[in-house]
């Protein structure tokens, strides 16, 4: 009898543990249940109040931590006239920045695909087609997304910051911003290696904001030349008055005073020697801005121009060049303004 009185407390002390390594034992989600999670909140909160655009992330959020202030080499003072005077800070992205970007981007792609998914399943009436039929490409299925800003300026005039990229990586990041519909982007880089947009795949794409200034003069070849008037074929979906009324959490960005999508390529101001040339001035001709409109090319606007004006907002390009014989503050040299479409609508 005493040996199995003494054997109570020892019994009790190890009745928990079966619940304790069933609570340690409970298997994580898979992939596919939290789809499947993710696919139902969506068809509440999306399919069932007939919020056709998507918003459900945060805007990513840049950090003094994301932000590194490189010394000047021995070739960045060349580079520029008058460099003593030009006051212009040279930056490059942190491993912080990296890790943030990277988890933001994998949440967003996630995120974004089962809203399509969903789209596609119970209201494809509502995703937005597009097809410009002089380009041969493939019709493009569209989506409703809120505005998505990645602004690196850190708050400084665009002229007054570059902000450099040593690795493929990181020309793998800011270039594959433009996998993101609806991107407000705003970045300053000289000597911006454009080649890298050949070699990065795209997802057809609108844009809300593009503005990037760089030096545009050897930097860019024939290829990203190429690439860059493909990358902005699919003007802005123009939004139904139905998607303000039931959408108020992105009221004001889509009832915004400007709506109009805009693409800005601007160089920097006392650049020295080819390196002021702005080659994107030829976007639009044939052969060289310099040759006027008569040699504006108008097949380039037929096939990557908005096709479906009704529908849809055309971009309005603005490219900047700056003579660096001049004064800092000086007016621009050239400048082309249009509107991409055939008819200028």
């Amino acid at each position: 009898m005493k040996k199995s009185l003494l054997l109570i407390p020892i019994l009790s002390a190890l009745t928990p543990l079966p619940l304790l390594v069933a609570a340690k034992c409970t298997p994580e989600e898979t992939q596919e249940q939290k789809d499947e999670k993710l696919a139902k909140k969506y068809e509440k909160e999306y399919i069932d109040k007939q919020k056709y655009v998507f918003d459900d992330f945060e805007q990513f959020k840049m950090k003094p931590e994301h932000f590194k202030l490189e010394k000047d080499n021995k070739f960045w003072p060349n580079a520029w006239v008058d460099y003593p005077n030009r006051n212009i800070k040279k930056y490059s992205l942190t491993h912080e920045f990296d890790k943030d970007f990277d988890k933001w981007f994998k949440d967003f792609q996630w995120k974004f695909k089962i809203f399509k998914k969903v789209m596609n399943k119970y209201a494809y009436n509502e995703v937005i087609k597009y097809q410009n039929p002089n380009n041969g490409m493939e019709p493009v299925n569209l989506y409703y997304v809120k505005e998505v800003i990645f602004d690196f300026s850190q708050g400084m005039n665009p002229q007054n910051y570059s902000l450099s990229f040593y690795s493929s990586g990181d020309y793998k990041r800011v270039f594959g911003l433009f996998n993101i519909p609806n991107l407000n982007l705003n970045l300053s880089s000289a000597f911006l290696d454009f080649s890298y947009l050949t070699s990065v795949n795209f997802d057809f794409n609108y844009y809300s904001k593009i503005n990037i200034t760089s030096t545009y003069g050897h930097f860019i070849r024939k290829e990203a030349f190429a690439r860059i008037r493909e990358m902005f074929w699919i003007p802005k979906p123009d939004y139904k008055n139905e998607h303000f009324a039931t959408h108020a959490a992105g009221k004001s960005d889509f009832e915004g005073v400007d709506r109009i999508p805009r693409l800005q390529f601007e160089s920097y101001r006392g650049l020295a020697g080819t390196r002021t040339n702005n080659l994107l001035l030829n976007l639009r001709y044939k052969d060289s801005f310099d040759d006027g409109p008569k040699n504006i090319n108008v097949d380039y606007l037929k096939q990557y121009g908005n096709y479906s004006t009704l529908k849809f907002k055309s971009y309005r390009v603005k490219i900047i060049e700056y003579d660096p014989k001049k004064p800092l503050d000086a007016e621009p040299s050239k400048v082309d303004n249009f509107v991409l479409s055939e008819h200028g609508l």
